[in-house]
């Protein structure tokens, strides 16, 4: 007869596996818990409510969906009450999060959504990182829901070669010199308070680049002003679902 675990030891065991993980979303958490074998999608969702109601885990939102992680509350109820957690459990749990990880940590690194604009129509937001660093946001205009879902799966597998392509169009002939962002035409400019986040914006199609410098980005920008259109057609190639 399967046993049937307490509501405290079903919290306790998705506040182990969120930490095991560093943290997830929950449909992350729910693929790594079935995976192991050790709860289900009810369970898990009831679980991570009352964790949230209890100040245990804390969630932002990101491209990737709601992401929870545990706060320091909950470290200090993993580190009183961890025995509680049946030892067969901690150890699936222990075995499969090192693979997980890597496996999460991918995932996070690229991230693609897309929804409905007030005004009609619908904007793909397509993301890169990596583990330290914000690489590239690019936001497209589409006209139908389907193109922007095509967009929002084409990159999921191509992002490294719209990468790619974003810094060869951009950053084709450049030398290095001693512009200053007081050079930026008006259709680029820096992130509030980000001065190497910078953002060049058009209608339809906008994108955000870190750069290291400010001669790099007027570079950047006085090529965007001219070649826009051409990198669009660039991106079209791999996002074109």
């Amino acid at each position: 007869m399967k046993r049937i675990e307490p509501p405290v030891e079903q919290r306790l065991l998705v506040l182990y596996a969120l930490n095991a993980l560093e943290g997830a979303t929950d449909m992350q958490l729910l693929r790594f818990l079935t995976d192991t074998e050790t709860t289900d999608y009810f369970t898990m969702k009831l679980a991570l409510g009352d964790l949230e109601n209890a100040g245990h885990v804390t969630r932002k939102h990101s491209l990737t969906g709601e992401s929870y992680t545990i706060t320091p509350e909950g470290g200090e109820a993993l580190a009183l009450f961890t025995a509680r957690i049946p030892q067969s459990k901690r150890v699936r749990i222990d075995t499969g999060a090192p693979d997980w990880r890597k496996r999460l940590g991918m995932e996070n690194q690229v991230a693609a959504s897309a929804h409905a604009l007030a005004g009609g129509g619908y904007q793909a937001e397509l993301m890169i990182r990596d583990d330290k660093a914000f690489l590239l946001l690019i936001m497209l205009f589409f006209k139908t829901r389907r193109d922007a879902a095509d967009c929002v799966r084409a990159f999921k597998e191509r992002s490294d070669a719209v990468y790619a392509a974003v810094y060869e169009v951009l950053g084709r002939g450049y030398t290095p010199g001693t512009r200053t962002l007081k050079d930026l035409p008006v259709s680029v400019a820096p992130v509030h308070g980000e001065d190497q986040l910078i953002e060049f914006k058009s209608d339809g199609f906008s994108m955000i680049l870190p750069l290291p410098d400010a001669d790099m980005a007027c570079h950047f920008a006085a090529v965007w002003e001219t070649e826009r259109e051409t990198l669009l057609k660039v991106l079209k190639e791999p996002l074109s679902g």
